[in-house]
């Protein structure tokens, strides 16, 4: 068993990735890590990594949208309780 930092691991981690680097920094940019925008196209030559980026951006869409529907829905449940 090797330990967690072994040579064959940091080699792995600190290689050039190439096209799948490019698939995840849109994944990245989609779930806002990294500072990116995540509204700018990666132009992904793959259609199924376009596929897959476009799922993960309407699943962050789709959550955000519950999020905002929570924050409303609180606020005008704490509103009301307040009283006059």
């Amino acid at each position: 068993m090797e330990p967690v930092g072994a040579p064959a691991r940091r080699g792995t981690v600190h290689r050039p990735l190439g096209a799948e680097g490019t698939v995840l920094a849109a994944l990245a940019s989609v779930v806002g890590i990294g500072g990116g925008s995540s509204d700018v196209e990666p132009g992904l030559d793959d259609e199924a990594a376009t596929t897959v980026v476009a799922a993960v951006r309407d699943a962050v869409m789709a959550l955000e949208a519950v999020r905002q529907r929570r924050t409303v829905g609180n606020a005008s449940f704490a509103h009301v309780w307040r009283g006059p």
